[in-house]
């Protein structure tokens, strides 16, 4: 079993965005198993382990996705995931919370962290949080805009809510927030340094996972 990603994992994920079908992947088997699942077995365990023993705390699990799509949401598609991930999260019935993950598919990967299905209700509290404390958020803004690995992500609104001023603008109209990096597939993709790389990243996100984290908790307290 292969231990880390190779171009025959990126050779895979085209093979079945071309061939979504089960006597495609049923030939196909021993590659997706040995090149994609196995590597982001280790790679998730690796990372979660890390970011486990420095943030204990956090209450973080890990899920690694299934390749196999739900049978009764095809909607027209073929019956796998053209893509793989794993999250580290803290499952909850109420409002949604924030999560990092590390995504990889045929012509891309990325990681990071937000919230990818916050209700209308958690934004606002997102907003509240922000004039509640805007040093505090200005300060997060502030870091986050000084950095180039990750971009600040998520659909806005169409008629802003407000303008805290600053750098807090571009995060107080968002619809939802992710915080992202992504590149097309290279040489870190293929090394042994990706796993530090990522737990570098979720190590800069934490703060952040951790602003986002005390929204959830009050929107669901609400």
């Amino acid at each position: 079993m292969a231990s880390t990603f190779s171009p025959e994992t990126i050779d895979f994920l085209w093979g079945l965005r071309l061939n979504n079908n089960r006597d495609w992947f049923g030939a196909n088997r021993s590659v997706y198993e040995a090149q994609l699942l196995e590597p982001i077995r280790l790679l998730g365990s690796r990372v979660f382990e890390a970011v486990r023993g420095e943030f204990p705390g956090a209450g973080l699990n890990l899920h690694i996705s299934r390749i196999y799509r739900d049978a009764r949401r095809l909607f027209g598609r073929g019956p796998f995931k053209d893509h793989l991930w794993f999250s580290l999260e803290q499952p909850s019935e109420g409002a949604p919370r924030p999560g990092f993950y590390f995504t990889i598919a045929a012509d891309h990967y990325g990681y990071g962290m937000g919230f990818y299905d916050a209700k209308a209700a958690t934004m606002q509290a997102f907003r509240e949080e922000i004039d509640r404390q805007p040093a505090r958020a200005l300060a997060l803004a502030e870091a986050f805009a000084a950095q180039d690995t990750f971009a600040l992500c998520g659909p806005e609104y169409a008629r802003p809510k407000g303008q805290p001023g600053g750098a807090l603008d571009r995060w107080y109209n968002r619809r939802l927030i992710s915080l992202e990096h992504e590149a097309p597939p290279d040489a870190l993709l293929f090394s042994s340094e990706l796993a530090g790389r990522i737990i570098d990243g979720f190590r800069f996100l934490m703060p952040y996972y951790q602003w986002l984290y005390g929204v959830a908790v009050r929107a669901e307290a609400e």
